[in-house]
């Protein structure tokens, strides 16, 4: 992966005053090249092409650190506004006759590509110090992409943005406040990622959480967000106001016991759930007055 064109180019965005737009720049003209090679019937081209920078993103991602990472979402914001010609037809170059995904608008195969990421037991008591790490800021990462001005769309629910995430928002604190019914500690690594959840994304999982978001599959009548084993028979189908009480409590309950590096995060994350709380219950009593 790291001998690809497409991750030297996005690994260059981790270093100081890296621009965004040179960057997308250049993974364009590596697209139009690839657009070519794939309207002369070298089919694999494009995939390949897809599957090294959404790889080359998760794995430059995992190894920045949270603070570090703006570059990197804007840089995949502003990828997903371009439209590229299929030199073939004239028409937006699209990928997967099965999907029939535009390049890049509809960013085809990122989603897969977060999900074959998506490995690691954050309920694990003694990981991998490098496996945890990698996996906070993999979190901090799809948060940042959550909140980020593309998935600034009319009905999130059922047509979501690009970018949301919230269903591995919901995973991540489902790990660490939903496998136990006694107050407790969660491990330092779910804890983390649940903090730069609500962090980055408070806005988007409240916004979730007043609409009763709903992710079952109806197709095939699966359940992604369903509860966990402490809480089972409740039904829960995704965000609600009953769960987010329990996360939120969750956080309170950790922070007593957390290292100070953790509790920080607590606080910083408690401090957007306030927030955003506080900011709904202001409009509401607006409305209420208007």
């Amino acid at each position: 992966m790291e001998e690809t064109q497409e991750f030297k180019i996005i690994s260059s965005l981790t270093e100081p005053n890296a621009s965004s737009s040179a960057a997308t720049r250049q993974l364009l003209n590596l697209t139009f090249t690839v657009a070519t090679a794939a309207s002369n019937n070298q089919s694999n081209a494009l995939g390949d092409h897809l599957n090294n920078t959404f790889g080359s993103l998760m794995e430059v991602a995992a190894r920045t650190a949270s603070s570090q990472q703006a570059a990197l979402v804007e840089f995949l914001r502003e990828l997903q506004q371009q439209k590229i010609t299929d030199p073939a037809t004239g028409q937006q170059l699209k990928f997967d006759e099965d999907y029939n995904k535009t390049v890049w608008t509809e960013v085809p195969n990122l989603g897969i590509t977060v999900a074959d990421e998506w490995n690691f037991d954050a309920t694990d008591s003694s990981p991998d110090a490098e496996e945890a790490t990698c996996y906070e800021n993999k979190s901090a990462f799809l948060a940042q992409l959550t909140a980020s001005p593309a998935n600034s769309v009319p009905d999130p629910e059922n047509s979501p943005g690009p970018f949301d995430f919230s269903l591995y928002a919901l995973w991540a604190c489902r790990e660490a406040f939903e496998f136990s019914s006694e107050p407790r500690a969660p491990t330092v690594t779910s804890l983390q990622a649940v903090c730069h959840w609500f962090i980055y994304a408070a806005d988007r999982l409240w916004a979730n959480v007043q609409m009763k978001r709903d992710f079952r599959h109806k197709p095939s009548k699966s359940n992604p967000a369903e509860e966990g084993d402490a809480y089972k028979k409740k039904g829960w189908v995704g965000f609600n106001r009953e769960r987010w009480e329990l996360w939120v409590q969750g956080l309170k309950n950790a922070r007593a016991e957390a290292d100070e590096e953790t509790a920080k995060l607590v606080e910083s994350a408690l401090k957007e759930i306030e927030r955003v709380m506080d900011q709904g219950w202001r409009v509401q009593d607006e409305e209420k007055f208007a």
